[in-house]
């Protein structure tokens, strides 16, 4: 018995050592930039290490060091640091096992990130501890959190654009602070025009650089954010901008649009060749077209998040530039040094300079007198003040204002034999005069509170207005200067419109852990509708004809309350989850829509990733429009008693790929299904009341959305490629049959590519190419009998249409260049821009417009139909100057 007590001794202590052995086995190994996982897997690999461990142990961490002969024991201590995992041997293999963890003490790091010389709070700016692992990213305010166990800290802070800082301290309580981040004064490595947020991401998004706005192609020198939102995957547009924006199937007013928070009603000047936002005012601008945030709602397509510049609390800087169509001046600087500041800048147009001559000439030259004008103006204007280090305010406000004239009359005599041979003549006068003016007044008071080191909200009052106000007058008259006898129609109108939005909300951000938070909040918004009060008066007797319809001004209510959940799993994968709950009262009744927003985000591979989401959204106000050219006078009008809010899902699945630092491609799906859409009948009067000419349907949408894009030294850019289907049905359009929808563009294709030759001088193009919109020309033709003398014998002809939308315009395609030159100092930098818009002058139809001409012809008046292309812009030279002094 002893001599096998001995024996089994033996046994083990030999295999103790041989054990011991294999955790004293000495390596050279490298890990560069790799995972812990393929770490593992690399000294399983290469060094035939037997390791044994799930997957789901080993934390999200990057290792990126060398170890030469180094003990493996040593090895593994130092990848696996201070994560819960420990190691042991069971014969010659290494298992890796999940400690019994002792409840330690979590400290919180929090604060704000800003910029160093301004004082600007930088949004979605990265925050990670290197020791680790862990990290976050501050908030739409700037503000962070993150909590860690005690003991070194080494916290990497980065920002694109700004050189990265490195904080290093031991951690023994809860730390708050704000940190300073320098921005790069070298030519950047990375230069990214349109990035997508951090990987990790479940919503269909695109942050747009504002600084980017200024190299790339501008039209007539402006720089445009909704320009730059155009040449995105899954957006479309009309012909050079006209008619908005529409994204993944959806309609203009299917877009919530928000500065610093607020809705815009609209945000176009020249009926959309313009956008509304002065590029030097914007700090940052995000598109979501899918997997919404549960904070956003109110409608169906996407959101477009813009957010203006906060002012310079460090001192006073200025700019002001000048191109062919407008002027821009912006001044910044504090109040109180590091405490309050404020932000200005004004935008005018030069327009009249060339409009007004022009088309005086032009009009000469048709035989009229008269002329056009139009001209523009935008003001931003933004104050904050710091209480104290855990309460600051903001103010904020935007207005921006159009007028558009025109007006012209003429006189003319027509000469002919009639059938008994004798010369007969007539004399025509004709006269018109239209005024459009619109604008749009956003403000909103903002209450920055940190209540503790996890929680934060703010809170907002808000007020946004759109006003429209129209005015006509035409004479159309003729006189037989044989008999005496006239014919004299007059008409004259004045059209008044309106949208009032007042607005509460609060919002709160809670970081529960590294690995869970909350976003969650209310809001709750009264608007006044005003959809049209038209004044007439058609010439025929001495009173002013009244057709307001009654019930014109309509009121409602609509509250929010919203809950969304950030939570990451472990090895890579991340879910998304929230509720958006709104109520809309109106005329007495209410809707109650419950919206859910689900995303889940993993890694497939270490440049691979895939996501998908679901989302309902709502929307309880409908736009109406009255032309194809997406006017300002197109009506914004409620859900009512008998007219239900529109409502979508979408879902969308996709993957990013990361085959090197330099490049990145992102390619997602999409379905859509849109139902109760409201819009126009056919054949609507636009002058009765809109109830009663208004009809609703339901639509769907599909698509594949490709992004290419290089991130990386002087050459830089992407590629945007979207298939897509879409489709509406209403009850009283196209017999109630399915038609395709007017941006039904099946193919879009968008290349845009900027190169930095060095530090002043860079160069920039894009080129796009798409399908042509869908649109319907007459099949036929029939005759009209219209009673009166001076009517033509053979009758009215008027055209007869097929099938909705059975046609489609030429493709849509253009190429623009553009290059930038900067000089200067440190006090006073200058920067000048040369382009081209439409360089090889490519004359895209903008509709084709049904015209009826009368021709004399055997001894007859007689009509004449045909069919002229409209087009909008030609070839543009652009040249624009601007300084700026810090």
């Amino acid at each position: 018995m002893r001599r096998l007590f001995l024996l089994a001794l033996l046994l083990v202590a030999v295999q103790l050592l041989s054990a011991q052995r294999v955790l004293d086995i000495r390596m050279d190994v490298q890990f560069k930039d790799v995972s812990l996982i393929e770490a593992l897997n690399q000294l399983i690999e290469e060094r035939h290490v037997s390791l044994s461990f799930s997957d789901d142990l080993i934390p999200d961490r990057k290792i990126n060091r060398s170890f030469k002969d180094v003990r493996l024991g040593v090895i593994l201590d130092a990848l696996i640091g201070n994560a819960p995992v420990g190691f042991r041997l069971r014969g010659d293999v290494i298992v890796l096992y999940k400690k019994e963890q002792v409840v330690a003490p979590v400290f919180t790091i929090s604060g704000f990130l800003e910029d160093a010389n301004s004082g600007e709070r930088l949004i979605g700016a990265s925050i990670q501890d290197l020791v680790s692992g862990q990290g976050t990213a501050t908030n739409d305010y700037g503000f962070f959190s993150l909590q860690l166990p005690p003991g070194k800290t080494d916290l990497r802070f980065t920002y694109l654009g700004y050189e990265p800082r490195l904080l290093s301290f031991n951690l023994d309580k809860d730390v708050q602070f704000t940190l300073s981040l320098q921005a790069s004064l070298t030519l950047q490595e990375i230069v990214v025009i349109a990035q997508d947020t951090v990987i990790g991401n479940t919503q269909s998004n695109h942050l747009l650089d504002p600084e980017q706005l200024k190299d790339i192609p501008r039209l007539a020198g402006e720089a445009d954010v909704v320009r730059m939102v155009y040449l995105m995957p899954g957006v479309q547009t009309g012909t050079d901008g006209v008619e908005g924006m529409h994204v993944r199937g959806g309609s203009a007013g299917q877009n919530l649009v928000l500065i610093d928070g607020v809705p815009v009603y609209y945000v176009a000047h020249a009926a959309g060749v313009f956008s509304i936002f002065n590029a030097d005012a914007i700090r940052s601008a995000n598109l979501i077209k899918g997997g919404f945030p549960a904070r956003y709602g109110g409608r169906l397509s996407s959101v477009l998040d813009i957010r203006t510049k906060e002012g310079n609390s460090k001192k006073l800087v200025g700019s002001a530039e000048a191109g062919l169509i407008s002027g821009r001046l912006s001044l910044e600087g504090p109040l109180i040094k590091d405490r309050s500041s404020f932000f200005l800048a004004g935008r005018w147009s030069f327009l009249n300079w060339y409009v007004v001559p022009y088309s005086r000439k032009n009009k000469l030259e048709m035989g009229e007198k008269g002329g056009v004008s139009y001209q523009f103006s935008d003001l931003n204007a933004k104050f904050n003040y710091s209480l104290n280090d855990k309460n600051k305010l903001y103010l904020s406000y935007y207005r921006g204002q159009d007028g558009f004239m025109n007006g012209g009359r003429s006189t003319d005599t027509l000469a002919f034999f009639n059938s008994s041979n004798d010369l007969i003549h007539f004399k025509m006068f004709n006269g018109y005069y239209e005024n459009l003016s619109w604008n749009n007044q956003v403000g909103v008071l903002r209450w920055n509170h940190i209540h503790n080191d996890r929680l934060f909200s703010n809170f907002s009052a808000t007020y946004s207005e759109l006003m429209v106000h129209t005015q006509y007058q035409s004479v159309d008259s003729i006189i037989s200067l044989n008999t005496g006898q006239f014919l004299s129609p007059f008409i004259a109108a004045d059209y008044l419109s309106s949208i009032k939005d007042f607005g509460l909300r609060a919002d709160f951000d809670y970081y529960a852990s590294n690995r869970h938070k909350m976003n969650f909040g209310w809001s709750a918004n009264h608007r006044v509708f005003n959809p049209g009060a038209l004044l007439l008066d058609n010439g025929q007797n001495d009173a002013i004809i009244h057709r307001q319809p009654q019930h014109v001004r309509v009121e409602s209510q609509e509250f929010v309350g919203y809950v969304d959940n950030e939570v990451k799993l472990g090895s890579g994968w991340q879910f998304n989850g929230g509720l958006h709950l709104s109520l809309n009262r109106v005329e007495g009744k209410q809707y109650f829509s419950a919206q859910p927003r689900l995303g889940i985000y993993g890694k497939l591979h270490p440049k691979l990733g895939f996501k998908t989401s679901l989302s309902r959204m709502s929307q309880f106000l409908h736009l109406l429009s009255n032309s194809n050219l997406g006017l300002p006078t197109d009506l914004w009008v409620p859900s009512t008693g008998d007219i239900r809010p529109e409502n979508s899902w979408q879902t969308t699945v996709g993957l990013d790929y990361f085959p090197h630092p330099k490049w990145e491609v992102n390619l997602e799906g999409y379905y859509k299904t849109m139902n109760h859409l409201v819009t126009f009948t056919e054949g609507a009067n636009y002058l009765a009341d809109w109830r009663n000419n208004v009809t609703t349907g339901s639509g769907t949408s599909r698509g594949i959305e490709l992004m290419v894009r290089r991130k990386r030294d002087r050459l830089t850019g992407w590629l945007a490629y979207t298939l897509s289907f879409t489709d509406r049905e209403f009850e009283r359009i196209n017999f109630g049959e399915k038609y395709p929808f007017k941006y039904d563009r099946r193919h879009d294709l968008k290349l845009v590519m900027t190169y930095r030759l060095n530090d002043k001088i860079d160069f920039a193009a894009n080129w796009v190419i798409s399908s042509g919109f869908a649109f319907s020309l007459p099949e036929s033709t029939y005759k009209l009998n219209v009673p009166g003398e001076y009517s033509p014998p053979e009758g009215v002809i008027v055209p007869s249409f097929g099938q909705k939308n059975d046609d489609r315009m030429p493709s849509y395609h253009r190429l623009d260049i553009g290059g930038n030159y900067t000089f200067g100092n440190d006090r006073l930098q200058h920067r000048l821009h040369l382009g081209v818009y439409n360089v090889y002058n490519r004359r895209n139809p903008l509709y084709y417009s049904y015209r009826t001409d009368y021709v004399y012809a055997a001894y007859q008046l007689r009509q004449r139909q045909r069919y002229v292309q409209v087009k909008l812009l030609p070839i543009l030279p652009s040249i624009s100057y601007s300084i700026r002094f810090l």
